[in-house]
């Protein structure tokens, strides 16, 4: 039986972090969507069905994967916005089509090779629609399907501990090879290969498993409380204060006061500095005492700007979300609930605005749009540091979504300038 792991319209809620990539590549505890889903199941081949504009850089990824072709044979379809913890259970299903839904939304579902032709795409972005199959079974199903990024925030620390056994951890701490640093709770922290951990750290794992993963550096006086992942060959800088509900993925830099946050991987936020109730995409880098609010002063519940409309999140305690390769300067304050899109500059003394469109550059008072070519040599430099090299896949999608992103881009200056 094939796997083929799928997009559906509602992707769209997690811009911008999903321009970059498909939603069920999004990181929440320790793994992305997909590898909790390819650990429940194996299939004989793995198909990826995303928008057309990603496909070109997911086949780079993933060689061995179907990207948005579908073989005529038994396959089991699983959409990639399950959170794929709570819902594990299936009909035997024998040659029948079955599916299982959350209202009117298909979570998973098993087509015979027969019924394979009946799929069709949806939408100029190739969305997969089961509507013209004619289903043997239909279950409802009562399970989470993300759609924004401060619902990845909110699972994100029981999370951490949920990826613990899909990654076999089961080598804890020896305290004794690390009686220069403190280690609270050792049976809870979970060491890769080649970790240093400098004189005076503190690893309080009291309050959640902490993982760190290969050749991963922790800073002199540094303090890390669980539930807390650090990705493998990043550092912590000295004296960093991470709160716990952190994870953060590969060949990251992180330093200043960190809590409740998802960071994509190949990030910095090296300095002082508070990030918090954020998720950050890849390539961001953060100046010196850059600081997030995640708290309105009259402690109403945080609402955040997604497609045009403000979006209440239901959540006292949220700060931002910040698109792959964005920057900010020395002193940048962002405001509670900020969107900042993807490829932006953003520097100035005051408040930027809670919503900045995809590729700006400029001061809070005024942005204007960066120049596509600057930016893209900016960030082939920056992938040339991680020794990263700029694909032109990798390019060709930035462009897109420089095109896809003109629209909110003309809007925003436009009213920017009444």
């Amino acid at each position: 039986m094939n796997l083929c792991i799928f997009e559906d319209p509602l992707v769209r809620g997690a811009f911008p972090i999903t321009y970059m990539r498909p939603v069920f590549e999004m990181r929440c505890g320790m793994l992305t969507l997909r590898q909790k889903i390819e650990h429940r199941f194996s299939g004989d081949q793995i198909i990826y069905y995303v928008r057309d504009y990603l496909k070109d850089v997911l086949a780079e990824q993933y060689p061995d994967a179907l990207i948005n072709q579908l073989p005529q044979e038994d396959t089991l379809f699983v959409n990639g916005r399950l959170l794929f913890n709570e819902f594990y259970e299936f009909a035997e299903h024998g040659d029948q089509s079955i599916r299982y839904r959350k209202n009117d939304t298909v979570v998973v579902a098993f087509l015979p090779g027969r019924d394979i032709g009946r799929v069709q795409e949806q939408g100029e972005h190739h969305f997969l629609s089961f509507a013209s199959v004619d289903f043997n079974e239909t279950h409802e199903v009562d399970c989470r399907l993300f759609r924004y990024p401060w619902e990845f925030v909110k699972a994100n620390a029981s999370e951490i501990e949920a990826d613990i056994p899909r990654r076999n951890l089961t080598r804890t701490v020896d305290p004794e090879k690390f009686d220069h640093s403190h280690i609270l709770n050792p049976d809870q922290v979970y060491l890769g290969e080649n970790v240093v951990i400098k004189p005076s750290g503190v690893l309080d794992a009291t309050t959640g498993p902490i993982i760190i993963d290969d050749n991963v550096e922790i800073g002199h006086n540094s303090t890390i409380l669980g539930p807390c992942y650090i990705g493998a060959n990043s550092k912590i800088s000295a004296v960093a204060n991470i709160k716990g509900k952190v994870s953060m993925g590969p060949v990251c830099k992180v330093g200043g006061e960190v809590g409740e946050t998802i960071i994509q991987g190949y990030s910095n936020k090296k300095h002082e500095g508070f990030l918090g109730g954020a998720y950050v995409g890849k390539w961001v880098n953060l100046g010196a005492s850059t600081n997030n609010s995640d708290l309105k002063n009259n402690y109403a519940p945080v609402s955040v700007p997604v497609n045009g409309e403000l979006i209440d999140t239901g959540m006292q305690f949220y700060g931002c979300i910040l698109g792959d390769h964005t920057k900010t300067a020395i002193g940048t304050k962002i405001n509670t609930g900020s969107s900042y899109g993807i490829g932006c500059n953003i520097f100035g003394a005051g408040f930027p605005p809670k919503f900045i469109p995809s590729f700006s550059w400029g001061e809070s008072e005024k942005l204007v749009e960066y120049h596509l070519e600057s930016m893209l040599e900016t960030a082939a430099m920056v992938m040339g540091r991680r020794d990263i090299p700029m694909t032109r896949a990798y390019k060709s999608l930035l462009k897109q979504i420089f095109t896809l992103t003109d629209k909110e881009r003309e809007n925003y200056l436009q009213t920017q300038s009444m």
